[in-house]
This record gives structure tokens, sequence and C-alpha cells, in this order.
């Protein structure tokens, strides 16, 4: 009989009473809590997700101007370049870099603060109890911090154009780490 009950309280064929004995009652109250704090685990995930989206979005969007950049550096260390092509191409240049400091600054998530700026850490809940945490902490994506600043970033030679290559490389490789 005792496993007949259980069953039905297993199976949610029976609702538990408190006729049907006191432990009946509490396991089913105990269970119904753990569906309700693993579904809220799950909605707490899913805005995570959506968070940790959006800055991954800024990160890819930060990469494909680095490639941009990259592709103006490798024409920039060509010595057939005169001096007004040069100083175009460092125009382009250096309003990539300010695209990428923007994209850095407006880079957020329901108005909780900056993604890409080294200031976010968040812990999310992942699970029905207090334990269940994931932290996440992102670094700083700034043109700076990835060692392609404004004014470093120059093709007026060969050799500057070369140096820039190698510091755009280097941030390529950080973001997509």
């Amino acid at each position: 009989e005792l496993m007949v009950h259980q069953l039905r309280v297993a199976t949610g064929r029976q609702q538990p009473r408190l006729e049907d004995g006191p432990s009946f009652f509490v396991l089913q109250n105990k269970m119904r809590n753990q569906v309700r704090g693993k579904a809220m685990a799950l909605d707490n995930i899913g805005d995570a997700k959506d968070q940790l989206s959006v800055a991954e979005a800024g990160l890819l969007r930060l990469e494909d101007l680095h490639s941009q950049m990259r592709d103006l550096m490798v024409r920039g260390a060509n010595d057939t370049l005169n001096a007004e092509q040069r100083d175009d191409i460092n125009r382009e240049i250096r309003s990539l870099a300010m695209a990428m400091d923007e994209i850095v600054g407006r880079t957020q998530f329901n108005e909780t603060g900056k993604l890409l700026d080294g200031t976010f850490k968040a812990t999310y809940l992942v699970g029905p109890n207090e334990s269940d945490t994931l932290a996440v902490t992102i670094g700083n994506f700034d043109s700076e911090s990835l060692g392609v600043k404004v004014e470093d970033a120059n093709v007026l030679s060969s050799d500057n154009a070369r140096k820039g290559l190698n510091r755009v490389d280097h941030a390529i490789n950080r973001l997509k780490d």
C-alpha cells in the first residue's frame, strides 16, 4: 500500500492529502518547490544567455573592425604609397579605432551597465540552490586595452604599418580568445 501511494505521488496521479500521511504531504511540497526553483533557474539561464549574446555581438563587431584595420595596415606596409595615400589610410584607421571605442561604450544589456569596458561582473543563479551559480567577468576591450590606440594607429611609413600590423594581430587574437 505504501508503494502504491508513493507511485501515485511520484507520477502525479493522486494529489497527496494530509490523510495520506504527513510524509506524503511534505514530499509533495518539497518536490513542488524544487520544480519551481528549477523553472526559475531556467529563466535565469535564459537571461544570462541573452546578456552574454549581446556582449558576444559587440566582440564580433570589434573583431570585424580590427580585421578591416588589419587590411589597411597591410596596404600601408607597401612602399609604393605616396604621402597623400598614407594620410587617407590613416584617417580611415583612426575612424575605425574611434568606432571600436564607441562600440565598447555602447554595448549594454537592459541598461545594466557596459559589457565590454572592463567593469562587467555578474553572478547568475543557474540552479535551484544558492550554491548553483555561474560567475562571469568580461575584460576591457577598448582600443587602448587591446594595444591599438588611436594615436598609435598610423601608416606614415611602412615600418609603422608593420608595427601596427603586429598590434592589430595581437588584438584580434585577444578578441578571439
